[in-house]
């Protein structure tokens, strides 16, 4: 029997710009991003869900050379318990499709096969891996680094289940929305309400109290990594939802630098 974990509720991305709207029946894997061409932020929780057990130690970013990066969400890892051993794992196929591709190629590219391979590997058992996708949502993977000319370059892929039709599986490009981060994420996988309330200067006293510890002395990136950190803490510690939980990483990259992590758990790779 194959048991799926899904590292999120697979609900679709609500991007805060009046794009999609998100039916938060529940949650799981929280994140928060923010794009521009001259630097991004990803902050994202560390639970892991397979089956009925529970890891706060998964690291949801992987690093896939000095200068780019990928994360995922949703039905991104599956174990075979008759055979004792893993199906898949999303971030071990996005490290093949980069390695296959080379480190040249637009991260559209880059996308694009990581999504043609998820779909190869749901359709093998359609039944057992259809059974992860909530409102016909499997997964969201993103490719973030720089280009060629050092910018900030990202594109992401939705994979959906469609019951009927001799394909079951497939994939479909994610807006990609450059905005300035320190503005707020673009990117917001639910709990919209929650990051409203941080908006200028906060609009409730738990949240005025959170912006209140954050260092003052921190400038740029570095201060927009410290918010997003804090407000998917602030989701993780107030909604109560068992999905989201572990701590926060948290990676920047910035224009003709390359990636660093801003908040790195032990159990995320240097």
């Amino acid at each position: 029997m194959l048991k799926s974990s899904f590292i999120t509720s697979n609900f679709k991305l609500l991007l805060t710009a009046a794009t999609f709207l998100c039916p938060c029946a529940a949650h799981a894997t929280y994140f928060l991003a923010g794009f521009s061409p001259e630097y991004a932020v990803v902050a994202i929780d560390s639970r892991m869900l397979l089956g009925q057990k529970v890891s706060d130690r998964y690291c949801k970013i992987r690093p896939l050379s000095k200068n780019a990066f990928f994360f995922a969400r949703g039905s991104t890892s599956a174990f075979d318990e008759e055979k004792n051993k893993d199906v898949f794992d999303a971030r071990d196929v996005a490290q093949t499709v980069f390695d296959k591709l080379g480190s040249d190629t637009p991260a559209a590219a880059l996308a694009r096969g990581w999504a043609d391979q998820m779909q190869s590997i749901y359709e093998k058992r359609p039944i057992e891996f259809s059974k992860s996708a909530v409102d016909g949502l499997m997964t969201d993977g993103f490719f973030v680094g720089t280009d060629a000319k050092g910018a900030v370059t990202f594109s992401g892929q939705s994979i959906r289940y469609l019951r009927r039709g001799k394909n079951h599986f497939f994939g479909t490009p994610e807006p990609v929305v450059f905005s300035d981060p320190s503005a707020g994420p673009k990117y917001i996988s639910g709990y919209n309400d929650i990051i409203k309330e941080f908006r200028d200067g906060g609009k409730t006293r738990r949240a005025k109290s959170v912006l209140s510890r954050l260092d003052p002395a921190l400038r740029g990136p570095d201060a927009v990594a410290a918010r997003y950190s804090a407000f998917v803490r602030a989701v993780r510690d107030w909604t109560g939802d068992t999905g989201i939980g572990g701590e926060i990483a948290t990676i920047i990259v910035e224009k003709g630098k390359g990636w660093r992590w801003f908040s790195r758990p032990n159990f995320c790779p240097e």
